[in-house]
């Protein structure tokens, strides 16, 4: 039997040419998802170096999960996007609330946080929802959990925005609102850099609550499967716990179904 020498070069050539299309289509069915953050304090401070509570775990997960990712400030760029667009992949932080749960996916809860009221010693401590109801100006952010929780309870006409919650303190410092409402993890950050833990009552606690990874509503149920897949795999590594020690945090519980619990 005679071979031409001409076979060898001509199937090795096909041979590359196959490979070639097999890498480029898996490249091209790769899911590539954008993480959009605010800066916001002590959950993610960076978008360059990824730093934050949350911006951390998620980075650290998809990383470990070999899943393409990058991280995008919300300020720069979301304006300028249908955020529901069915040609882009959107990862979110939120906390679950109710007045947003038909607005995103829910993957997977990341942490525990609790929503919750701070006063001055000089002002009468807050222990119950209809004592809240008595206060005239509670300060919170601009679509934050503070304020969503607060329209749940009817209490829209309460609510006095703050720019941040560095105004927030400012303000209740100077009497200028009764209250401040905002996360536990995110009132510690705080607390700490003004130092004054010793001007407020015991906090009361309002809303129980977990900080969540979101997403647009066009993933499919395998891109949820993936995303929860791969961060259940991270939350049992010593990685995980080292983040949430660093940000003292805690996860008691990583099922995907919603917490709602009022006190």
């Amino acid at each position: 039997m005679k071979i031409s020498l001409n076979f060898f070069p001509t199937f090795h050539f096909t041979l590359f040419l196959l490979c070639l299309i097999s890498i480029n289509s898996t490249a091209a069915n790769a899911k590539f998802f954008e993480v959009y953050i605010d800066l916001n304090p002590p959950y993610s401070t960076s978008v360059h170096s990824k730093r934050g509570l949350f911006s951390e775990i998620i980075d650290e997960a998809l990383t470990a999960g070999n899943i393409p990712h990058h991280f995008l400030l919300k300020g720069d760029r979301i304006k300028n996007y249908n955020i529901h667009n069915h040609d882009r992949l959107l990862l979110f932080y939120y906390f679950r609330t109710p007045e947003r749960e038909n607005n995103y996916n829910w993957i997977m809860p990341l942490f525990d946080d609790y929503t919750c009221l701070f006063n001055l010693r000089t002002s009468k401590e807050i222990s119950s929802i209809n004592a809240l109801k008595g206060l005239s100006r509670i300060g919170t952010i601009n679509g934050g959990a503070g304020e969503s929780i607060l329209k749940s309870f009817g209490l829209e006409g309460q609510i006095y925005y703050c720019r941040d919650e560095d105004s927030c303190i400012d303000r209740l410092r100077k009497n200028e609102v009764d209250a401040w409402i905002t996360q536990k993890i995110k009132a510690n950050y705080f607390l700490k850099k003004y130092k004054i833990q010793n001007e407020l009552n015991n906090y009361f606690q309002i809303y129980d609550s977990q900080g969540w990874l979101a997403s647009s509503l066009n993933l499919t149920q395998s891109d949820i499967d993936l995303l929860r897949k791969t961060l259940r795999k991270f939350m049992t590594t010593s990685k995980f716990l080292a983040i949430l020690k660093k940000y003292d945090a805690i996860m008691t519980s990583n099922t995907d179904e919603f917490k709602d619990i009022y006190h």
